[in-house]
């Protein structure tokens, strides 16, 4: 509670969130919470063990505390007064605070089970909420089949998945802190084939094996809170490269995630490039690393409109939010351009009526549509105050173009 106006005043802090949420949903903004509900700070000295030993902590064979978690333990969720109070948590944040959903730190330390029940309960009170997590296979003395991982998504419903694949072919894997290597957004065209498979929220078999049933439930993101920011990575890929050129990159990539198939994730400072200054674990960094730079934020105000843009893109047009693998397969097609550029043609009553360009190179492309077509995005963002008609596209460098029949 210390952004309340009295941290020390327990009433303060619970109605000033209340009233915070509250402002939000008056401005038609929704919030999420994030919950950690994996360890605790301490064992020994904690109510949990003082109260009831043995019991709220998950155990190795031995005895010993597991601690899948890295900090220190992990707590037991399939042990009912464990499984009640995640579950219990979640309903009080729903219904006394208006809270729309919750993201689940490690959540696959979390059994299956626990999760379900908590999606069963909180759509039960607010069916539109979101329920998803970090699905990590995490080192924890809990069968495979038992965790809300990744490797179990295909068996999991209405719970998403920050969707670490669709980071890695966009923007190159970071393994080792090894920043250098790319990925198809960030210069490498090898990957084409398996940025179509998360284009499409990973759901199709096209290069890896589908991880999800709809692509919702696939949280897309390029960046996040761990790992190095966008920004940095990029300038490790591209050292001797003008700045300019790779907020442009940063530009391109933020439409590219926010029009994939799924949920777009975007970090605070993404869509404006900014930079933790090279540190990849940022979490006790402090201000001066991970604080909002808005005086930045005013200089590039056309990269926060650019974004704007291509959200107000995506919530205006159905067939870019498609969400079953049926209506995908029917209606989306893909074909590879010259120097390794991309379209994606959305098809409705059997002809292509949107098409749209990616062009990752920093050459320009030329693309020759069967008739004229109205451009609704380009490089500039969205296209509103004037209609513009082409049939002979041009994708310049770094950029993405929407065209509509």
């Amino acid at each position: 509670g210390s952004y309340s106006s009295d941290p020390e005043d327990c009433y303060t802090r619970l109605f000033e969130l209340r009233k915070l949420v509250a402002a939000f949903h008056s401005k038609g903004i929704r919030v999420n919470m994030d919950v950690v509900f994996n360890h605790t700070f301490q064992v020994k000295t904690n109510s949990f063990e003082i109260l009831c030993p043995n019991y709220y902590y998950r155990r190795n064979e031995d005895g010993t505390l597991s601690n899948g978690s890295g900090c220190g333990n992990d707590l037991e969720t399939r042990n009912y007064m464990v499984r009640k109070l995640i579950v219990d948590c979640c309903k009080y944040f729903v219904t006394y605070y208006g809270m729309d959903g919750f993201r689940f730190d490690l959540m696959g330390i979390i059994d299956r089970k626990t999760m379900e029940l908590v999606v069963y309960n909180i759509k039960g009170l607010k069916h539109e909420a979101m329920i998803y997590g970090e699905g990590w296979d995490m080192m924890t003395p809990l069968p495979s089949d038992e965790k809300t991982s990744l490797n179990n998504a295909l068996y999991i419903s209405d719970i998403g998945f920050f969707n670490d694949r669709f980071r890695d072919v966009s923007r190159g894997h970071s393994y080792g802190g090894n920043l250098t290597p790319r990925g198809y957004l960030t210069g490498d065209p090898n990957y084409i084939d398996g940025y179509k498979h998360v284009y499409l929220g990973s759901v199709a078999s096209l290069a890896f094996p589908p991880l999800f049933n709809r692509p919702s439930q696939s949280i897309n993101y390029v960046e996040c809170h761990d790992d190095a920011c966008l920004y940095d990575k990029l300038k490790t890929q591209y050292p001797d490269v003008d700045e300019s050129v790779l907020l442009r990159r940063i530009k391109m990539i933020n439409a590219c995630t926010v029009l994939a198939m799924g949920v777009p994730f975007i970090h605070a400072g993404q869509e404006v490039g900014h930079s933790k200054k090279g540190n990849t674990n940022s979490y006790d960094a402090g201000d001066i690393i991970n604080g909002f730079d808005y005086a930045q934020a005013y200089r590039r105000e056309d990269m926060i409109e650019y974004l704007k843009g291509v959200i107000q893109l995506k919530k205006s047009y159905p067939e870019l939010s498609l969400d079953s693998k049926k209506s995908i397969s029917e209606q989306v097609e893909f074909e590879n351009l010259a120097n390794g550029g991309l379209a994606v043609k959305y098809y409705k009553n059997g002809s292509v009526d949107m098409v749209v360009f990616i062009n990752p190179s920093e050459t320009m492309i030329t693309y020759e549509l069967p008739k004229y077509y109205k451009v609704i995005f380009n490089e500039a963002g969205l296209i509103s105050k004037m209609e513009s008609y082409a049939q002979l596209v041009i994708i310049n460098g770094l950029s993405v173009v929407v065209c509509k029949a």
